[in-house]
């Protein structure tokens, strides 16, 4: 197959079909089959969900492509149209907190021990994650953490990790 033009980015179009939207365009001019066999011409190319409001868990979008050529003949312009639909995803977090030491008939210098727990029961992953704990002044003295785990119970490959630095713990 051969094109009298060989485009190597789209024409963007902000807004158009409708306010919010945004048209690609690609220019082949003419498309020959030189071979006279069926030939395929693919397009791969990547788009980002946006982080919008907008954008709910369970959501679904819906992208339309169209090919537009003119017919043999010049008799008009026959489009063909097709479309893929993808189903958006959010994280659902959930926090547990816990004191795992006794809380009872505690003394100055006693040491107590919590355990929180974040889980992610969604379908995506939780970016720009910061968990943070606002301790009563009367307690002091924290120590690192004592032990801290990740567990990938999710039944998919990842397999996240949890490493101490000297200024705190990094995922």
């Amino acid at each position: 197959m051969s094109a009298t033009n060989a485009p190597s980015t789209f024409v963007r179009t902000d807004d158009t079909p409708e306010a919010g939207q945004e048209t690609l365009a690609l220019d082949f001019g003419t498309l020959t089959n030189t071979s006279g066999a069926v030939t395929t011409l693919t397009l791969t190319y990547r788009a980002r969900v946006d982080n919008l409001l907008v954008n709910q868990d369970g959501d679904t979008l819906t992208n339309a492509a169209a090919l537009s050529f003119d017919t043999p003949g010049g008799t008009g312009t026959q489009t063909l149209e097709d479309d893929a639909t993808l189903t958006l995803g959010e994280p659902r977090l959930a926090l547990t907190q816990a004191i795992t030491s006794a809380t009872t008939n505690l003394e100055a210098g006693d040491t107590l021990t919590y355990r929180v727990t974040v889980t992610n029961t969604g379908t995506t992953p939780a970016f720009e994650t910061l968990l943070s704990d606002v301790l009563p002044p009367e307690l002091g003295h924290v120590q690192n953490l004592v032990a801290a785990s990740l567990t990938n119970t999710s039944g998919r490959s990842e397999t996240p990790t949890l490493s101490a630095r000297d200024d705190g713990w990094d995922s």
